[in-house]
Formats: C-alpha cells, structure tokens, sequence
C-alpha cells in the first residue's frame, strides 16, 4: 500500500472483511470497498428467507415455500 501511495497513484482494496478495511484506511487507501453487490443481496435473502421460516433454517411443515 504504501509502494503505491508513494507513487502518487490511487490506491484502493476490496474486502469483504470489515476489520482489515479499515486496516487500509490510515495507509493512505484512496478507494476501500467493504463487500461484493453478489454477497451483499445474498445475506440479505437470507434474512428475509429466514423471516418467513425459509432456508436453510425452514421449520419442518412450512407451508411457504420459494
């Protein structure tokens, strides 16, 4: 990172790791991208599945289904 910064480019990370984005922060990261759109509507399917009792957490005999 600092390679980079010195060489008045921009430097930028992706990450789906919140803890090691804001690691690239204060090094002087122009750009830091803390997940992927993919991951993010994933995990957010996932909650709303799980709301209705879907997924991987379904109760036996659920009557909703996908």
């Amino acid at each position: 990172m600092a390679a980079i910064v010195a060489s008045a480019k921009g430097a930028g990370i992706l990450t789906g790791d919140a803890a090691r984005a804001g690691r690239y922060i204060e090094p002087g990261a122009a750009c830091v991208t803390v997940g992927v759109d993919v991951s993010l509507l994933a995990q957010g399917m996932r909650r709303v599945a799980a709301d209705f009792g879907l997924g991987a957490n379904a109760r036996p005999g659920n009557r909703f289904s996908y």
